[in-house]
């Protein structure tokens, strides 16, 4: 995360925030997917080797040759601007878009019909700079539903739900909670925090990671009991492009679990939420 904040930083403070022209949405979306990604790419396994140099290993795994799968990692990044927003990455992270004047909805999850089982796309994968394309996409501020906000979660928070419902709405109940909570610097949330604990000590015994952006007040959601179906909603004012071929995983990475559905396992470390 480290480093893609600061590869994202140095390269943003060149570009010109504020536009929201075609054009320049076409450079953000050839920027995230083609420019930043082979270069974050790198620079993870630089540190990754780097930091496997400097490992003392036990005896038993003295002499091992150094392998990225012993890293595996997946990443998202989401990108605020004053004059649009993005996102992208890969592996099994999900991204929701909260709104008042629209449902709610999950606007990227991993789906690639290559995955099997709990396998999901990593950083170390050979190719894993081309899976980034898929999970890509730039959205001008100009069109975004009124006080729309963002959750950015890791699979743990949708395995902790029985259904895409339930973590829609535990998605804006944990926004709501930040606001609520938010003493007007960004920062961490301690009442936030002890949520993201329970969920994770109740559901899915996964870890739980979770970033909150929101553009303005977010009104609690009214649902009136036994409401018909929501209208298919209109697609997200999105600069599309077809996404690079991506590379199935191999067995060798550790992937996260995947799907539906409360877990079993006991909780892992509780990643603090940020604002």
């Amino acid at each position: 995360c480290e480093l893609a904040i600061s590869l994202a930083a140095a390269d943003l403070a060149a570009q010109r925030l504020a536009d929201s022209s075609a054009d320049r949405l076409q450079a953000v979306h050839r920027w995230l997917a083609q420019d930043l990604a082979p270069r974050l790419v790198a620079a993870w396994q630089e540190a990754i080797a780097e930091d496997w140099r400097q490992r003392q290993l036990p005896p038993e795994h003295q002499g091992e040759a150094f392998a990225p799968q012993t890293y595996g990692s997946t990443l998202a990044l989401v990108v605020l601007t004053p004059g649009w927003w993005a996102h992208t990455g890969l592996g099994d992270w999900d991204l929701v878009l909260l709104s008042d004047d629209q449902p709610d909805r999950i606007i990227s999850e991993e789906a690639d019909a290559s995955l099997q089982g709990e396998a999901t796309m990593s950083l170390c994968l050979p190719n894993a700079s081309r899976c980034f394309a898929a999970r890509t996409a730039v959205v001008p501020r100009s069109g975004e539903p009124q006080a729309s906000g963002l959750v950015l979660s890791t699979d743990g928070l949708r395995k902790s739900c029985a259904t895409d419902a339930d973590h829609l709405a535990l998605c804006r109940y944990l926004l709501e909670e930040a606001q609520a909570g938010q003493t007007g610097a960004a920062g961490n949330i301690e009442r936030l925090d002890e949520s993201l604990d329970r969920i994770s000590r109740e559901g899915s015994g996964d870890d739980v990671s979770v970033a909150l952006a929101c553009f303005g007040p977010l009104q609690p959601m009214a649902i009136s009991p036994g409401a018909p179906a929501a209208e298919p909603l209109p697609p997200l004012p999105e600069l599309v492009i077809s996404a690079a071929e991506t590379t199935a995983p191999t067995d060798t990475t550790a992937p996260a679990d995947r799907g539906e559905g409360r877990g079993t396992g006991a909780p892992h470390q509780i990643g603090r939420a940020h604002v």
